[in-house]
């Protein structure tokens, strides 16, 4: 099962990478952040959808602590964070490594109840999530506070 996600894994990062390209060349992240989401909801519309073969191994082996597929699955969301760290660095917005995760989170969230629930409404009300974490001006809001 690890050497699966390790093959999937380069896969993994540049399918969310296409979606976010089709925002166009130039586009601020939260606009190819919010094209990931509406890709994930298109793709999450067909009924022959399966979801993302790294989240459902997730879920699956979750409770068998130490688990290859563990050590693969995190390497994939370290990609994935990396990803959108670089991205948000280059766009001068601060707490990077903070959003990063939190995107993380709120995409496998997201492919999480739509795999459980097929209702859309969940992808719709991420795009309020998103505004907030990243308003139109990087700094407009302190996306890093904790409490």
């Amino acid at each position: 099962m690890a050497a699966v996600v390790d093959h999937q894994r380069p896969r993994y990062v540049d399918g969310y990478r296409y979606w976010a390209e089709q925002a166009g060349a130039g586009a601020p992240l939260r606009d190819r952040v919010l094209r990931i989401f509406e890709g994930i909801a298109t793709a999450a519309a067909n009924p022959n959808w399966k979801g993302c073969c790294i989240v459902r191994l997730t879920a699956e082996l979750g409770n068998l602590r130490g688990h290859p597929v563990h050590r693969v699955v995190a390497e994939a969301q370290e990609d994935m964070e990396r990803w959108f760290a670089s991205e948000l660095t280059q766009e001068g917005r601060g707490d990077a490594a903070i959003i990063a995760r939190q995107l993380a989170v709120l995409i496998n969230g997201l492919v999480m109840m739509l795999l459980v629930t097929r209702r859309s409404l969940y992808a719709q009300d991420i795009r309020y999530a998103i505004n907030r974490l990243l308003p139109d001006t990087p700094g407009g809001e302190a996306v890093g506070d904790r409490t």
